[in-house]
This record gives C-alpha cells, structure tokens and sequence, in this order.
C-alpha cells in the first residue's frame, strides 16, 4: 500500500487491496453505478490497443456486482512523482507522452453528424447544471463553448477520457520504467481533443494536489513537461485554440463533482482565466 494513494481521484469508485494467491489485486467497485461498468469496458478495450508507449494495469476478472480487479501497481500520481523526478527521467516521460498524444491524434477523423449531436447535448446538460446553481460566470463560460462550437468539433477518435495529473502513475522502484495510466472514463462523445485539454488544464494552470504551492522541484519538471508539450502541439499541428477550447470545457466538465475547495478553486481560476483569453478565438 506504500505510495498508492485512493483519495486524489474524483471517480467515487471505492477500492480494496485484495490478495489472490501469489497476486496482489485492487478491487474497484461502486455499486449502483453504470458509469463503472463504461469505465471497465474502456479500460479493457485499452489493453488491446497501442497506447504509444504507456501501460494500464492488466484486469484480472470479469465485471461482476461487486466491480472487477486489476493489477495493483505500486507507483504514484505524477502530481506527486515531480517533486522527485530527475530531468532524465521526465524526458524519457516526455517522449513516451508524446507517442501516446501523437498516436490518439493521427488516429482520429473528422467529427461525423452524430458525434455533433453528443456533443451539443453535453454543453446543454452543462449548461443546465449551471443555471440550476445560479452561477453568471460559469453560464457565461458555456456560452463560449456555445458560440464557438466549431473548435470543438475539430477531431473524433480514441481517448483516456480524465488524462490527468492523479492518473498517470510513475513507479516508485527507479528501475521500472513503464508509466501507467488508470481511471479510464467515460466520455460524452469521443475525441482525442479531450486528453489534450485535460492535460493541459494540469500542466498549464498547476496541479490542485501542490495547494497553490508547488516545490521548486516541482516546477522545474513541470516547466520541462510543458515545453515538450507545446513543442509537439506545434510539430502535430493541433490547434492551438481548441486545446484551450477543451481546456475550459474540461474544467466546467468536472466541477459538479468537485468537492475539495482547493480544487475548486483551482477550476475557478482556470476557468477565469481562459474566459480572459477566450478573445483570441475570434481570430
């Protein structure tokens, strides 16, 4: 159990370290929820796929009433993994990054009419979510998503669904050098669009895991992280204003299960801030 923290995520899902045999497992489970049961299958589905260098742990049992178990894994999130990382060590995470980002992105087509329509009805749902809470600022961010739908429906293809900074596990042994993804989600419709925001909104506005106050060594892994990031967007040609476009709908997708007021936070000041900057997707 060293090192494996259950209290990051925003899944809901509970989980219990089970030993079977000679294999030690993790159990997930919610009971009631049929969004888990989406989330199995997309982490099946991931296993048989390219993931562009990264691994997720294998499943080891059928979906039942009681969740399904996977193989534990022994790492930590990569919010908490760039307090201690060498350069040489976030570089090799870098390009392995960058495999998976190239992959999803090169995989994908133009959006069809019905991938349109799930999306249209997730900004409505989003919208309603909103209203019902009677918050202008979070309205008004929706109203973007709205008016500039057309950066939106940019791609459709394979994705994670919350690649983010509590998913992304870096072992803890130096010697093993895979990196792992878990907590796959369901999406309301697919586009690879959706990882590169999510991935963004971690790695451009900070990691709400630091409390507003990440270690110099913290930020200078980051810092490499970002540029590598920006670097390959350019090289893919992945515009620019739709990763800020997924970005913000990203943040506006998990505040309604946001309970942590640090995290909130975080998501307020994101949101704030690309609103600010929304200006340039007139151009």
């Amino acid at each position: 159990m060293t090192g494996i923290s259950f209290s990051l995520g925003q899944s809901g899902s509970e989980f219990e370290v089970i030993q079977t045999g000679q294999i030690t497992a993790l159990r997930k489970s919610k009971p009631g929820d049929l969004r888990l049961i989406e989330q199995f299958e997309k982490h099946l589905a991931a296993q048989s796929r390219p993931l562009g260098g990264l691994k997720t742990p294998q499943i080891l049992s059928e979906f039942t009433d009681f969740g399904y178990l996977m193989e534990l894994v022994h790492a930590v999130p990569l919010g908490q993994a760039l307090n201690r990382m060498t350069l040489n060590q976030v570089e090799e995470l870098s390009i392995k990054l960058a495999t998976y980002f190239s992959s999803i992105w090169s995989e994908s087509s133009k959006p069809d009419a019905n991938m349109a329509d799930l999306f249209s009805r997730k900004i409505v749902s989003m919208r309603d979510y909103a209203a019902q809470h009677g918050n202008s600022s979070f309205v008004h961010a929706i109203d973007l998503l709205t008016k500039h739908r057309e950066l939106g429906l940019v791609a459709e293809g394979w994705n994670h669904g919350d690649f983010s900074y509590e998913n992304i596990l870096i072992p803890q042994n130096s010697e093993d050098t895979e990196i792992y993804i878990v907590d796959f989600l369901d999406s309301p419709f697919q586009s690879p669009l959706l990882d590169f925001g999510r991935f963004w909104l971690d790695l451009n506005y900070g990691w709400w895991g630091n409390k507003f106050a990440p270690s110099s060594a913290w930020a200078i892994n980051n810092r490499i992280l970002r540029e590598n990031f920006v670097d390959l967007i350019g090289k893919l040609k992945v515009p620019s204003k739709s990763i800020s476009y997924f970005t913000l709908f990203a943040s506006l997708r998990i505040l309604p299960y946001t309970k942590s007021p640090v995290r909130i936070a975080h998501l307020k000041s994101s949101i704030s801030d690309i609103i600010k900057r929304s200006e340039e997707w007139q151009y």
